[in-house]
């Protein structure tokens, strides 16, 4: 039973991993965008609004606060991403 549930869970992560890879690599698109306008790469405003929608797309609102919390950690490591790129960029 348990290792039911485990196997489950591993292919959950899976399916997480292969989401991870690709919404990283459309952060790679977004700084390409960004460093060639010259934008920085935080913005708070975009950052309120992907909370908002993600919060929108629960279904059980008793995760709200843990989804917040798993969304600020991608985007944390999306901008230290960013941030890697520009500086891999100009060496």
């Amino acid at each position: 039973m348990l290792s039911k549930v485990r196997l489950q869970i591993d292919e959950i992560d899976r399916e997480i991993i292969s989401l991870f890879e690709k919404r990283m690599k459309a952060v790679k698109e977004v700084i390409e965008i960004k460093n060639k306008y010259n934008l920085e790469i935080l913005d708070q405003n975009r950052e309120k609004q992907v909370l908002a929608k993600v919060i929108s797309y629960l279904s059980n609102n008793e995760l709200e606060e843990d989804v917040v919390l798993l969304y600020k950690s991608i985007m944390d490591i999306s901008k230290k991403y960013q941030a890697r790129l520009l500086i891999d960029k100009n060496k």
